[in-house]
């Protein structure tokens, strides 16, 4: 009742809105002016946020310039390592952690750039029908609901509907394809857990992820139904099931859907052909797998799918892949191959932490966001070169690559054009000889970048291929070196003893927080070749009462002066 009251009121609205709109244009309508005069009564876009769809389809600015051994075809053998004790986290919530690509980088509401966009040339209102699409599938998407139908358990959360616990008596349970409205595409985390009565489980829809232990403990489990479109599958799922039990007898090895579950415990295998996906820890520290080389069709490699396989020499994965999970072959130290024969959209978190003796890797374009620590310790690499494809580079991305304190050998680190964000300490301790960064990097967090004797430009200043890394000298009024078109975030945030900082000519962006919390920051002119003032660039200022040129950028973040003597005028 409640997302048919909000439908009615939304769509009220939105039809007495069209109509009073056109009762204006009719008045006001000159076809030669909206086709002549664009520039001057163009509106603002909507908004954009990074990895979401766009509620307008007007054109908009453009972005400044600038084998388990598993595969067909490869052997297994040898005993299973031990099982892995379960985390304690649900699937879910560890989603919930892990960065989300609806963000951009300087949050919502925002382009590529952090900024609002204007369209140069005004746009066709869209159609009442379409402008109530649009409104629908917003209000679906942020509406949240928690119920019990028929003993399930359930919670409505991002357009979907989510199975949480079942409470009532039955042995044999078919699952709604929709509840509400909402598709039923998610088994959450322990959903079914210790259910000692519950047999069979069948889905009428097609469940996209399960979570930590859904059926974990269920005794008496002997069919699960719930179709071959998983995209993620958590850890222990059907530990303790006749189930399971039984697939190990009869087939060797464990299934739930199009998923990997667990691997036979000797001999040879295969991935079967209707297998796309391998669950959390499926192979985590089996000591005989060797090498993984995944057929074409697979999708997704769960978290800490192999991690600490310490005799795993190499890793081949195939075009078309979505995810390699976090942790996913973490700490196996003797990986030397790791080849991308295809797009992988997300490397996750930690993905190849500790994996210290493979050399460089070539990363495929379409990969969209490396996650936190992927690459830490990996102290092989000569070269890191970044497709522009990728947004986002987390924390501590590449970080210790002069692993266990020998040093690092890299000698060229290349950010292609179209990265736009490199997380705090990403690339902290890699000192090369070339750094080349894209115009589209426009945040970076806190020692992104190692600087070096030969990076600086003037004292204190280090600039790497006409980007402002960071300021460290102490000057009051120190002047930015002619050339630099780029003032990294975080460059001179925390300084203490800047009054004022003398810009170039020719400086084209000033990145997020990149003077934030400079308290004796008073003044500052900004040039008229500046294009774009990120996020929070001088928030915290508290001292800053002048800042003469700012009108005139034509793209401004977020919270510019915020908690800051401009705080009003903004």
């Amino acid at each position: 009742m409640k997302i048919l009251l909000y439908i009615v009121i939304t769509i009220l609205f939105i039809f007495g809105n069209a109509f009073l709109r056109s009762r204006i244009e009719k008045r006001n309508f000159d076809p030669f002016q909206v086709r002549m005069e664009s520039p001057e009564v163009s509106e603002p876009a909507e908004s954009n946020s990074y990895g979401e769809d766009m509620e307008e389809s007007g054109p908009s600015e453009p972005d400044l310039p600038g084998e388990a051994a598993v595969p067909s075809g490869e052997d297994f053998s040898g005993e299973a390592g031990g099982e892995s004790v379960p985390s304690g986290e649900g699937l879910t919530g560890q989603d919930a952690d892990a960065p989300s690509s609806s963000e951009g980088i300087f949050g919502e509401n925002t382009d590529a750039l952090g900024v609002s966009q204007e369209s140069p040339v005004r746009r066709q209102d869209p159609s009442p029908w379409e402008t109530l699409q649009q409104a629908v599938l917003q209000l679906r998407n942020s509406y949240t609901e928690y119920g019990e139908l028929e003993g399930l358990g359930y919670q409505i959360r991002d357009g979907r509907a989510i199975i949480t616990g079942y409470g009532g008596e039955e042995e044999n349970i078919t699952l709604p394809a929709v509840i509400n409205g909402f598709a039923v595409t998610e088994i959450g985390a322990g959903a079914f857990w210790g259910n000692t009565r519950l047999k069979s489980l069948v889905s009428k829809g097609n469940i996209e992820i399960v979570g930590d232990r859904a059926f974990a403990e269920c005794a008496e489990l002997e069919n699960v139904e719930i179709g071959d479109r998983i995209s993620k599958m958590g850890r222990d799922v059907l530990s303790a099931t006749r189930l399971r039990s039984r697939q190990q007898m009869e087939q060797g090895y464990v299934t739930l859907g199009n998923m990997l579950v667990e691997p036979p415990v000797s001999g040879e295998f295969f991935i079967p052909d209707n297998v796309t996906g391998i669950g959390a820890d499926c192979f985590r520290e089996n000591e005989n797998v060797t090498q993984v080389v995944l057929p074409e069709g697979f999708l997704y490699l769960g978290e800490e799918a192999f991690a600490f396989c310490p005799n795993l020499t190499r890793a081949v994965f195939p075009a078309g892949m979505e995810e390699i999970g976090n942790g996913a072959f973490s700490w196996c130290e003797n990986i030397v191959e790791i080849t991308f024969e295809g797009s992988v959209r997300r490397i996750g978190d930690s993905a190849f932490e500790g994996c210290g003796q493979y050399g460089d890797i070539t990363f495929p374009e379409g990969l969209e966001e490396i996650g936190a620590r992927a690459f830490w310790e990996c102290g092989q690499m000569t070269s890191i070169v970044i497709p522009g494809t990728v947004k986002k580079i987390g924390d501590g991305a590449f970080c210790n690559l002069g692993m266990l304190g020998t040093p690092q050998k890299i000698t060229r680190l290349e950010l292609k054009e179209g990265v736009e964000q490199v997380g705090r300490e990403a690339f902290q301790y890699i000192m090369a000889r070339e750094i080349l960064l894209p115009d589209s990097l426009v945040m970076a967090g806190e020692n992104a970048f190692t600087v070096t004797e030969e990076m600086e430009a003037a004292p204190g200043m280090y600039v790497a291929d006409g980007v402002l890394l960071q300021y460290t000298g102490e000057e009051t009024t120190p002047a930015v070196p002619e050339g630099v078109r780029m003032i990294l975030g975080n460059a001179f945030r925390n300084n203490q003893n800047i009054v004022s900082v003398e810009l170039p000519a020719g400086l084209r962006c000033i990145g997020g927080s990149a003077f934030e919390d400079c308290a004796a920051l008073s003044w500052m002119t900004i040039p008229d070749s500046v294009e774009v003032i990120g996020d929070r660039a001088f928030a915290n200022c508290r001292s800053l009462t002048v800042v003469d040129g700012y009108e005139e950028v034509a793209r401004k973040g977020k919270e510019i002066f915020a908690s800051s003597g401009m705080a009003g005028g903004e």
